[in-house]
């Protein structure tokens, strides 16, 4: 490395940033157009009940709050009921760290305490 090449240079005695930054133009230009063209194929294809126009209206508010439930498993499941008495909710999206040992957790251990829950549950059964 010395300052005429400030990365060095390959077997060949080629300068490496000098390379890096031509592949970097092209790359880059590559990943405009696909972006521009994603762009707009989506504005276009766009209908007039798709997601991104129904958000818009009022009466389809859409609000996405991260939030962290913790506790156990009582004080989630009457988190998780208040929440669903909130006019307007039609629902929650939950993650888990773990899937397939949340959703499993989740059935088991939560939904069974939400008073929510407690009709979809009997006619499930």
């Amino acid at each position: 490395m010395s300052w005429k090449f400030l990365l060095g240079t390959d077997y060949f005695g080629r300068d490496l940033l000098s390379r890096i930054l031509a592949g970097a133009r092209y790359t880059v230009g590559i990943a405009l157009i696909a972006t521009l063209l994603s762009a707009g194929t989506g504005v276009l294809s766009a209908a007039d009940s798709s997601t991104a126009k129904t958000i818009n209206l009022p009466e389809q508010a859409l609000n996405f709050n991260m939030g962290t439930i913790v506790g156990s498993f009582a004080t989630v499941a009457k988190l998780l009921d208040e929440a669903a008495t909130v006019p307007g909710t039609k629902g929650l999206m939950l993650t888990f760290d773990d899937f397939v040992e949340g959703i499993e957790t989740f059935g088991k251990h939560i939904q069974p305490l939400m008073a929510s829950r407690a009709s979809r549950l009997k006619s499930a059964a």
